[in-house]
């Protein structure tokens, strides 16, 4: 049974075990916060704890967690589904390759949320561990109530027939996408897959067996079948008549429904008298930290959860699926269910769920409210709902061009946004909306985005529609044929911007974060790379971080041996100095001990 005294952060459950390291992950998400997603890398790569909020915002971590986890994680989102972010960044547009927009096959929602992580010994010996994430959350930085299940398994053996439907499901997704994948991030995603099916879970206490349902990926879409059962309760935000009565219709009893007061409202009288209680989260429940309360990210039920009891055994469903139609009766949304079975004598009944020792502090009765104010804003979203539709069908695509003063990016394709009654803004989602431009919505198949720094340039799309009052907001993934070939230099010039900045690169290599010197450390007056005066005399000099190193732990090496080849490729093809001479004089001494080492 839940317990919503304990709680946790989907960045707590992205750091590796230990003594083992990130190797390969996926994630699927229905909408994705471009924000959230470029600070998941530094808890992958061990490079800040997920309570640091100075790490998180500590563009050269950032950078370097990006470079180290970029080719080995790939996020699945429903097209069209990209958040605008709060405060817009040039390393945004170095996520693209991690970003893949998928559409579910029946013109459903693609709206699983799930997370497959493999972490490899440090000892060879030692088989890798898989972690298995089944959310009710996206990947965003909402702080909504969500429900989320952590399993943990080691491959071994042949494959284990309750894992076939998830691990078929991760091979598939590439064949929803949107663009293309390069073969080698293809063969990543599946031996992750094959791996999958190999597992054996340790399961939460109590509870016996796991099965997992993906609903909605099949060649024909289909509704999904609780089955009879004695209790029955449901929390799911978003409910509709039809998909309540098909999972508690052959229920002898119905417990509880915990849902939203205005989905609750749209409901039919008959279907909320089904259910001994009615129940909304109470507004003024414990929120945890203050800054958490204070923020304006979406608030409220997320979580969603069907307990059924039948005989002796609690079926506990918990995943992605809401009780509506799309999901579970005609099948057309993409869904991802983890099924948990445990004798009720030791994981609860249904009702235990709403009783103190469950969720039943945070629960309020449903009191009947005025509905005419719910059916205009429903009304007015789902008209925005098909504009948006309507651009994510119109197949836009992006094209650049170098001028004096920048990179004059287009858009492409903008006649066949014709039939869009909203009126539509677009701009790069690595800059501020407020440089958003007005697309006119005329024969003319081009519209002038406008010039910017080669940094600023990316296929991340940020587009805005308003319609009768009502205005949203979202990104899309566009083809872009031919990005500026100095783009990436861009990024590293803004962020190694001076020595000082590259000193910070080379303290973050070498040494453990809390090693990393702080922002001021370092001024273009310092004398040497040799001495405490490289590096100020707030942190580490870095000839000394190299010994150590070249002595202790030589895989260190291996980092700045990648960054100073990837700096110089990126020097050779834009002539942007980015790697300082006298470091690099430093570093081809190091590297010719290295080789010589390795002969001996």
């Amino acid at each position: 049974m839940i317990q919503p005294g304990s709680r946790s952060t989907l960045t707590e459950a992205l750091i590796p075990p230990a003594g083992y390291t990130f190797d390969a992950g996926i994630a699927t998400t229905y909408s994705l916060d471009l924000g959230t997603l470029m600070t998941l890398p530094l808890q992958l790569a061990w490079l800040a704890a997920s309570d640091d909020a100075e790490a998180q915002s500590d563009p050269i971590r950032l950078l370097e967690g990006l470079r180290r986890v970029a080719k080995r994680l790939t996020v699945f989102a429903d097209r069209g589904r990209i958040q605008i972010p709060r405060v817009p960044h040039a390393l945004m547009g170095l996520m693209e390759e991690m970003i893949c927009e998928v559409q579910a096959p029946h013109e459903g929602a693609f709206h699983p949320k799930c997370w497959v992580l493999r972490f490899v010994a440090d000892d060879a010996e030692r088989a890798p561990c898989v972690r298995l994430l089944i959310l009710s959350r996206n990947l965003t930085d909402d702080r909504s109530w969500d429900l989320n299940l952590l399993l943990e398994g080691r491959p071994k053996g042949g494959f284990h027939k309750n894992n076939r439907d998830i691990a078929a499901f991760i091979r598939g997704l590439f064949g929803w996408s949107s663009k293309s994948i390069p073969a080698t991030r293809q063969l990543l995603v599946d031996s992750l897959a094959d791996d999958l099916h190999r597992c054996e879970w340790e399961l939460p206490a109590g509870f016996e067996e796991v099965q997992f349902h993906v609903l909605g990926a099949g060649p024909k879409p289909r509704s999904f079948d609780f089955a009879s059962c004695d209790e029955a309760m449901i929390i799911s935000p978003f409910v509709t008549d039809g998909a309540i009565r098909a999972v508690v219709g052959n229920a002898s009893s119905r417990i509880a429904l915990v849902s939203r007061i205005d989905q609750l409202a749209l409901l039919e009288e008959g279907t909320r008298k089904l259910f001994s209680r009615v129940d909304v989260l109470n507004d003024d429940a414990d929120w945890g930290r203050e800054e958490e309360v204070s923020s304006d990210a979406c608030r409220g039920l997320h979580a969603k959860a069907f307990i059924l009891r039948r005989g002796w055994w609690t079926h506990l469903y918990v995943g992605s699926a809401n009780c509506t139609n799309a999901a579970l009766v005609a099948g057309r949304n993409v869904e991802v269910m983890a099924e948990l079975v445990g004798r009720h004598s030791r994981v609860g009944n249904p009702g235990d769920w709403v009783t103190e020792k469950g969720i039943g502090s945070l629960l309020l009765p449903y009191s009947p409210i005025e509905t005419q104010s719910i059916l205009e804003q429903k009304r007015i979203e789902d008209a925005l709902e098909r504009c948006r539709q309507a651009v994510v069908r119109a197949e836009l695509t992006l094209d650049c061009r170098r001028e004096e003063t920048g990179y004059r990016l287009t858009l492409i394709g903008v006649d066949r946004l014709s039939n869009v009654e909203a009126a539509v803004w677009a701009w790069p989602l690595t800059v501020a909306a407020e440089r958003r431009v007005a697309i006119a919505k005329s024969n003319d198949c081009h519209s002038d985005l406008g010039i910017y720094a080669p940094q600023d340039i990316t296929s991340l799309t940020g587009f805005r529609l308003q319609l009768d009052g009502g205005d949203l907001s979202f990104g899309l993934e566009l083809p872009l044929p031919n990005p500026p070939i100095d783009r990436e230099a861009g990024v590293l010039a803004l962020i190694l911007r001076n020595r000082a900045g590259f000193l910070r690169y080379l303290s973050l290599l070498l040494g453990e974060p809390d090693d990393l010197l702080p922002p001021t450390a370092g001024t273009e007056g310092n004398d040497g790379w040799f001495g405490n005066s490289a590096a100020g005399d707030e942190g580490p000099p870095i000839f000394e971080l190299l010994v150590k190193a070249f002595s202790r732990n030589p895989e260190k090496l291996g980092f700045v041996a990648s960054a100073v080849k990837r700096l110089e490729k990126v020097e050779a093809e834009s002539g942007e100095a980015l790697v300082p001479p006298e470091f690099l004089k430093m570093w081809r001494t190091f590297e010719e001990a290295k080789r010589l080492g390795a002969r001996r």
